[in-house]
C-alpha cells in the first residue's frame, strides 16, 4: 500500500494481514535509498537488491507519482521473489 497518503497508513493499519508499506516518506519499507534524480530522459533512483547492494532503476518518464507506481511493482516483485536483477 502506498505509504505516501496517511488514510492508506490508515486502512493499513487496520488489516488483518500483513501490508508493505512503499512510497517516497521514511515510514515506508520500500522507498528510494536517496533522492530521485529527474533529467530529460526520466528519473532515477536507487533501490537495494536481495544484498542489500543499491540497484539503479530508470524510469523513461517524470514524476513522483510514477516513482510511487515503480515501487508498488517492486514491492510485490520482491514479495513474490522474483530476481532484482536479471540474469544474463
Amino acid at each position: 500500500a502506498c505509504g505516501d497518503w496517511s488514510q492508506v497508513r490508515a486502512l493499513a493499519g487496520r488489516a488483518r494481514c500483513p501490508v508493505v508499506l512503499y512510497g517516497l516518506g521514511d515510514g515506508s519499507e520500500v522507498r528510494p535509498l536517496a533522492g530521485l534524480r529527474t533529467g530529460p530522459d526520466g528519473t532515477r533512483f536507487e533501490l537495494p537488491d536481495e544484498a542489500g547492494e543499491p540497484i539503479e532503476i530508470h524510469l523513461p518518464v517524470s514524476g513522483e507519482h510514477n516513482v510511487q507506481n515503480a515501487l508498488g511493482v517492486w514491492a510485490v516483485a520482491r514479495r513474490d521473489a522474483l530476481p532484482a536483477r536479471l540474469a544474463g
